[in-house]
């Protein structure tokens, strides 16, 4: 994939005027500073409400794919067995691993090539990333492959129904918000890394990637307006009934869903960390050595820096990334 073009950002969000996705577009982002605000302190707080009442009460493991500096992780402590924090982002990754104390696997990969063998969750939390993609069915392919039979996919969206597109359609200044269609990207410039979908258009997709959407327990989240609401913004009986109401409506900007993974096989037995890999480029096993994982087969190697695997593949012109084989 080719880099980002160099453009100056807002301070705590990533550039979103690129010429194409890459996964380390959180690289370097000090994106702690988005959140250093009392309206979106309080928005988070909310968000990890949300994201806890749609996650299960407990399991084996949990992938937080997107996990960034590990924001939502109070969401799910203490009730999986095992916690994969995985992002495309070292920097994040580093936060992440400061901000948790060291007690999770941290891995550095790509969404759509993750390092992981089929059905090693029984959970994944996947918030904040989704807008990101292009490619809505081939991300969702690939959640539902690492999820065991019946896992449960936590997802948000950005909404193109919400009140705020309804209104900049009234304006002409937004595409049609009722059009299910592939989901329309921001008018930011050319390759725009910031991209709307439709509730009908996130339903299709799911059940496309062989999830089973769970019926009515959509919740929604006008970004950053929580700071203002008072007792209607904060994580408590009036918030989260206030955010079942613009979910079931789809009148949000944020929609936050649960699925379950249709069919599939049950959870494989993994004794350890290397036992949950795969190299990200040829599927095949990897082993452990001293400082990384090698893949055999195609000859490549991945490195532990800072006690977090390094499984991305270098962007390039030809598109095919890969360690540089050993």
């Amino acid at each position: 994939m080719r880099k980002a073009r160099a453009r100056s950002a807002p301070v705590g969000l990533p550039n979103r005027d690129t010429e194409e996705f890459t996964c380390r577009l959180y690289e370097g982002v000090e994106y702690t500073a988005y959140w250093d605000e009392e309206a979106r302190r309080r928005t988070d707080a909310l968000e990890r409400a949300i994201v806890g009442g749609l996650l299960p009460s407990g399991g084996q493991r949990l992938l937080d794919v997107g996990c960034g500096f590990g924001r939502l992780s109070q969401a799910y402590a203490d009730r999986f067995r095992q916690t994969v924090m995985l992002d495309g982002s070292m920097s994040m990754l580093r936060q992440a691993r400061d901000n948790t104390s060291g007690r999770h696997i941290y891995i550095a990969a790509d969404v759509m090539r993750m390092p992981l063998r089929a059905g090693v969750a029984d959970a994944a939390l996947f918030v904040r990333v989704f807008h990101h993609l292009e490619d809505s069915g081939g991300c969702l392919v690939e959640l539902r492959r690492v999820l065991s039979e019946g896992g449960r996919l936590v997802l948000s969206y950005a909404n193109k129904r919400s009140a705020v597109r309804l209104a900049k359609w009234a304006a002409r200044s937004a595409s049609h918000p009722y059009h299910p269609r592939h989901p329309q990207p921001m008018p930011v410039g050319h390759g725009s890394t910031f991209y709307y979908h439709h509730p009908s258009f996130v339903a299709s997709a799911l059940e496309g990637a062989r999830f089973r959407p769970l019926p009515g327990n959509d919740a929604g989240l006008p970004d950053a307006v929580p700071g203002f609401l008072g007792p209607l913004g904060r994580p408590t009986g009036a918030g989260l009934a206030l955010a079942g109401i613009l979910g079931r409506a789809h009148a949000s900007f944020w929609v936050y869903t649960g699925a379950d993974a249709r069919g599939g096989t049950p959870m494989p037995r993994c004794e350890s960390t290397t036992d949950l890999l795969q190299c990200p480029s040829c599927g095949h096993e990897v082993v452990a050595e001293t400082d990384g994982y090698a893949c055999r087969p195609c000859g490549r190697f991945y490195p532990i820096v800072d006690g977090i695997a390094d499984f991305r593949l270098p962007e390039g012109p030809a598109g095919d990334g890969g360690a540089e084989p050993s």
